[in-house]
């Protein structure tokens, strides 16, 4: 599911990754309606639009986006399903 995805649906003020935005890592929505996320997903998305190996990428996520989320209200819920 990508960000349009959701805005098509009538989801627009769903909170979602944007630098970067992991398009396409979207796997649903929660009952409180934020974003779910597929660590797999997003980790293969990294690696594969970055120029680098799985770890690094894993690596990327945890220190840049994985960090943040207790400080976002409302946060993206990211499933790890590695």
């Amino acid at each position: 599911m990508t960000r349009q995805e959701l805005i098509d649906n009538g989801h627009e003020d769903v909170i979602v990754f944007e630098n970067p935005d992991f398009d396409g890592c979207i796997i649903g929505l929660s009952t409180d309606e934020r974003a779910v996320y597929s660590l797999a997903k997003m980790v293969v998305w990294y690696y594969e639009n970055n120029n680098c190996s799985a770890e690094e990428a894993l690596e990327f996520i945890e220190y840049n986006t994985l960090r943040a989320l207790p400080y976002i209200e409302n946060a993206p819920i990211v499933l790890d399903d590695l």
